[in-house]
């Protein structure tokens, strides 16, 4: 992959990656120390992915982004920075992840193997959000649902994580009490249809599959909070606020969980500190 690292000391970062288990899949990366050399470089070369430092104190790497994006709209950034801050501003323009200095090989290697596998996906950027409230996006625009019952489907794949839902799961959490009954199935196959158009008309169709009574998230396709929590990257478990899907009684035990992972990673992060000091 072609990649571009735009940080004061890009040269070690690219020195860094190189030395990485998967670096073999990337080309030697173009260096910058500054913004303007690499927003001119992209005018005539193409890039994949890209390493962009951004803080309150260094290279505004989210500007940066958004500019790189005019002329690539498919880049996978990367960021790179000093302050946990702008984790979430990062996450929102699709960033493969959030490294905080200082980044260890591990924790780079992982980075760079998320931004290879999401320069595979389709050529749509299909981003949820579930921290909060839930949203999808396709290319930085929400997607607006014709039903809200269509949109609440979607939301319980999301929260299953890639996992098999049968169609009496979703209407126990979806309808409760109605499960049961004929005008809730009938609901509930209707409010599927719908979602199958919306996704469609975006280009999204790809996310979502079914079989025989069952339905799944195509989690390779989408670039989600909540999924990047569970694997447990230190920005976004720094960056969780606390709240999950707040709309839905149902994630309401996904909401505890995340808590409790991220109460796991400060305590870790105490202990580590205490050892260090």
């Amino acid at each position: 992959m072609r990649t571009m690292i735009v940080a004061k000391d890009s040269k070690e970062v690219a020195r860094r990656m190189r030395a990485c288990t998967n670096s073999g899949e990337w080309e030697q990366p173009v260096c910058f120390e500054a913004e303007g050399p690499a927003l001119e470089y992209v005018q005539d070369h193409r890039i994949e992915m890209a390493i962009l430092e951004t803080g309150p104190e260094s290279l505004d790497g989210l500007d940066l982004c958004r500019r790189l994006r005019r002329k690539l709209p498919q880049l996978v950034p990367i960021f790179l920075s000093n302050c946990p801050d702008f984790a979430m501003s990062a996450f929102q323009v699709g960033a493969a992840d959030y490294l905080l200095r200082p980044v260890n090989s591990d924790r780079l290697d992982r980075a760079l193997d998320r931004a290879r596998r999401l320069s595979k996906q389709e050529p749509e950027c299909i981003r949820i959000r579930t921290f909060g409230h839930f949203d999808v996006f396709v290319e930085g625009s929400p997607v607006r649902f014709s039903r809200q019952k269509s949109k609440e489907i979607l939301a319980y794949l999301v929260d299953r994580w890639g996992g098999v839902a049968t169609n009496e799961q979703i209407l126990a959490a979806l309808w409760e009490d109605r499960a049961g009954e004929s005008a809730a199935k009938a609901g509930f196959q209707t409010a599927f249809k719908a979602l199958r158009a919306d996704l469609d008309r975006v280009g999204a169709a790809g996310i979502l599959k079914a079989s025989r009574g069952q339905k799944w998230l195509d989690v390779k396709q989408v670039n989600c909070d909540y999924f990047q929590l569970m694997e447990g990257v230190p920005a976004v478990l720094e960056a969780f606020p606390g709240q999950y899907m707040a709309e839905y009684s149902w994630a309401e035990t996904t909401n505890a969980n995340c808590n409790n992972l991220k109460q796991q990673y400060e305590r870790k992060q105490r202990e580590k500190s205490r050892k260090m000091g």
